[in-house]
């Protein structure tokens, strides 16, 4: 292992400018982020409490993430401006990393710098990877939950490939740690590992014998079998010693024998379609999903008029990896949410980058290279403006908060000395319609006021949640009080009208919609 850190700190010295480059995009990218407050869903659980979502992330099989944010907040205070720094440093040290293992393989130097800026280009602004990282509460775990995956796959590589014994057990630690933070980097290590098993099979000429590759994909099986039980069994050992019951949040997005299996199949190939073909509205996906296809037909043409025979292997490898965004797809028989989109934008920018190695011709290079720049900046634009709207959003929640408490603090049938012993319970919905809401994703610019809505509580949680952060003083409504406060609606006006709020007994009672 010390060669190999003598071997990443020479890459590291080599291409630094280009590295500089990379912190550069991913800090623009998240500026928003960085440099203003604003928060979504689940943020305010932690800023109210840092233990708050603790049991129900173990419930999830998501301890890592508990692990990570007790180490990172020194098991206390949760600050928000942290979070986002780790997050761009490990986000952009996984692109760093994985432009190294990548180097490593293709043994070309004169291409470490276009390697690194298409990896940035394509990752670093990627809008999937963006819906998952606005998340504060858990950014910064994602981030490094990334760079243990990248990390795994390239100790993996030095065992099997290196003959390094002694990285297995690494390359299995680092992949545990992931495991128990998000479920989403199963795929993401399967795709890495793919990417890392084609890449050496096409350029390492010596290594084409099957029973040499099929031995090295059990050992890459067993690494990953390992690493889930490992995880699993930490898992089951936490609710257990929490007394927890298993959350159903993962299992219930399976839809393979709940509804006909046409409509399971109908969900994939649309979901394929989506992102193959997407509509000129999408701020998530674009074409460079589509041209690396095309990359990979041109790429197997290549390589069977070079191998013939010994080319299937490489070609099988290849197509897998193009399969691999769509993994979770298929397992659920559903529509992935996009947060969990995580390895596409590394399956994309392998292609690129394959191509730009395998031809290895100046002219194609500078077409390839501009493309990744034209992507990189649409990319950027989208997901700018995902990051804008959610900030303005942020800001209209905020005024709508300070104005409905400041309309019930003066209303005269509310005693003064019993303003914070009243609960407060909103029914309706309001969503930012602020000029500069521009984009949307499946969280990006969603107002508190409209979460939750097909829970018996409607929005009240999430409300309740968001005040309490702005300093807000209220007691929680229950249930109960959420079902008298809907017969009570009738003649209310939707707010900001004047009969929009209204006092029965210690229930103070808002009209949104």
């Amino acid at each position: 292992m010390k060669n190999e850190l003598k071997n990443f700190k020479n890459f590291i010295q080599k291409n630094y400018k280009s590295i500089i480059f990379l912190f550069v995009i991913s800090i623009l990218t998240y500026s928003t982020k960085l440099f203003n407050y604003s928060i979504s869903i689940d943020t305010e659980v932690p800023i109210n409490n840092l233990n708050g979502n603790d049991m129900p992330w173990i419930a999830t099989g998501r301890w890592g993430v508990v692990f990570l944010e007790k180490i990172m907040h020194f098991g206390h205070r949760y600050n928000p401006f942290l979070s986002n720094i780790v997050m761009i440093l490990f986000f952009t040290c996984s692109v760093i990393l994985f432009s190294y293992l990548i180097s490593k393989i293709v043994k070309k130097e004169h291409l470490e710098k276009n390697i690194l800026l298409i990896q940035g280009f394509f990752i670093l602004t990627s809008p999937t990877l963006a819906e998952m990282l606005n998340f504060t509460l858990m950014s910064a775990e994602i981030a490094i939950g990334i760079f243990f995956v990248v990390l795994s796959t390239l100790c993996l590589y030095i065992a099997i490939y290196e003959k390094n014994k002694k990285s297995y057990l690494l390359s299995i630690i680092f992949l545990v740690i992931a495991m128990g933070e998000y479920q989403a980097f199963f795929p993401l290590f399967i795709g890495l590992v793919a990417i890392m098993f084609s890449l050496e099979k096409i350029f390492d000429s010596k290594n084409d014998k099957f029973k040499s590759d099929l031995i090295n994909v059990v050992k890459m099986v067993v690494v990953f079998i390992i690493s889930y039980i490992i995880c699993s069994i930490i898992t089951k050992a936490l609710e257990i010693h929490f007394n927890l019951n298993p959350s159903g949040y993962l299992t219930n997005q399976i839809t393979w024998g709940k509804v006909p299996i046409s409509e399971s199949i109908n969900n994939i190939k649309n979901y394929i379609k989506m992102i193959m073909f997407p509509s000129n509205s999408s701020e998530f996906f674009n074409y460079s999903y589509l041209i690396s296809c095309l990359i990979f037909i041109e790429c197997s043409i290549k390589l069977i008029k070079d191998r013939r025979k010994k080319s299937i292997v490489p070609i099988l490898a290849l197509a897998f990896i193009l399969i691999t965004p769509f993994l979770l797809t298929i397992l659920m028989g559903s529509f992935a949410v996009l947060r969990s989109q995580m390895i596409l934008p590394f399956v994309i920018s392998t292609f690129f980058t394959l191509y730009i190695v395998v031809f290895d011709n100046k002219t194609l290079n500078k077409v390839i290279c501009l493309l990744c720049i034209i992507f990189g900046l649409i990319q950027f634009k989208y997901t700018s403006d995902l990051f804008y709207s959610d900030y303005i959003r942020y800001q209209e929640d905020v005024n709508l908060t300070q104005s409905i408490f400041d309309k019930i603090d003066n209303m005269d049938d509310l005693p003064e000395s019993n303003r914070e012993n009243v609960k407060v319970v909103f029914i309706g919905q309001h969503s930012a319609k602020s000029t500069g809401v521009v984009a949307r994703g499946e969280t990006f610019s969603y107002s508190f006021y409209e979460w939750d809505q097909s829970t018996k509580m409607l929005s009240n949680i999430r409300i309740y949640g968001l005040t309490q952060t702005l300093g807000y003083r209220y007691i929680m409504p229950t249930e109960e009080d959420v079902d008298l406060a809907k017969k009570n609606i009738k003649k209310l006006d939707v707010y900001p009208s004047k009969n929009s709020i209204k006092v029965v007994d210690d229930l103070v009672i808002v009209r949104l919609s």
